[in-house]
């Protein structure tokens, strides 16, 4: 996709967005066409590994991105591919959130599951039994 320049407060800028999904907002978005033309998509990028030169940004803004990437690999980048004085603007979910909230939860249902009295340990001794049932039964007749 082509972009162009933008000015903002005096200032020309581009602006690039990049997400690990396959993103193409213009296949939705016919209604802002014109916008989205000054924009740079870059899809199927991980933020743990960035086509882009040393010091190429100014400035990165995630928002609610690198807390899914491998964070260590992920800032890595960030600091890889800003200026010298760029910054990063991160906006994160908070620990109260509902996304946090429902990942809570979800790990306690992780942990019953894999727990030795859960349901999987269950299944095991079930299907264990049920194999020495089976040798025994052959045994015998």
């Amino acid at each position: 996709m082509s972009y162009s320049k933008l000015v903002g407060a005096g200032r020309e800028f581009t602006l690039t967005g990049i997400d690990l999904a396959d993103i193409d907002p213009g296949r939705f978005l016919t209604e802002h066409q014109i916008d989205l033309a000054a924009v740079r998509f870059v899809a199927n990028t991980a933020a743990e590994s960035w086509p882009f030169p040393d010091g190429s940004f100014e400035m990165v803004i995630s928002q609610y991105g690198l807390e899914y990437a491998g964070l260590g690999l992920a800032l890595g980048e960030v600091a890889r591919v800003l200026a010298s004085g760029g910054q990063l603007h991160w906006l994160a979910h908070g620990t109260e959130s509902i996304v946090v909230a429902q990942s809570r939860a979800q790990l306690v249902d992780i942990d019953w599951l894999l727990a030795s009295e859960g349901p999987f340990a269950a299944m095991k001794t079930y299907i264990e039994a049920r194999d020495r049932a089976r040798k025994l039964n052959r045994a015998i007749h």
